[in-house]
């Protein structure tokens, strides 16, 4: 019974710490600039998808050049038979199976572009939604301590 006690005690304290430190990251979290963070992530997944494209177009230039013409048009042909919605070619891209040359680039530039951003966004205001409602819970509990004493 009594290491039982010493157990809970010492989880009690683990659990503690590990509170307290995920409530500072919070903290840290909703200090962040949402805008600076948004256009910096914004910003990578547009430059990925631009060097994407100057990757594609660079490997078809390769490919005319030492290939020929009908190898150029052949890769062209299984590209364009293969076009694949916006959903389906972003998750291709990220398991590496689509069929142009900058399509794994493409696609994490949508990913970052469209699902990243907005998501270290909304963890951003989720954040400062938590600490604001940790800083209110802390009033409402220093009023009622100053109400219960009057």
């Amino acid at each position: 019974m009594f290491r039982l006690t010493l157990m809970s005690a010492s989880m009690f304290k683990f659990a503690a710490a590990f509170d307290r430190r995920v409530n500072d990251l919070v903290r840290g979290i909703a200090s962040w600039n949402v805008m600076l963070v948004f256009s910096i992530v914004f910003m990578l997944g547009f430059y990925l998808i631009l060097g994407s494209g100057v990757y594609e177009e660079h490997a078809k230039f390769m490919l005319l050049e030492n290939g020929g013409f009908t190898a150029l048009q052949v890769y062209r042909d299984q590209v364009i038979a293969h076009r694949l919605p916006l959903q389906a070619f972003m998750l291709e891209s990220i398991t590496g199976h689509g069929y142009a040359a900058g399509s794994t680039m493409l696609g994490l530039g949508l990913w970052m572009t469209f699902v990243v951003a907005p998501l270290v966004a909304s963890i951003i205001f989720l954040a400062r939604f938590e600490v604001r409602m940790t800083q209110r819970a802390r009033i409402r509990q220093r009023l009622n301590k100053i109400l219960a004493n009057v």
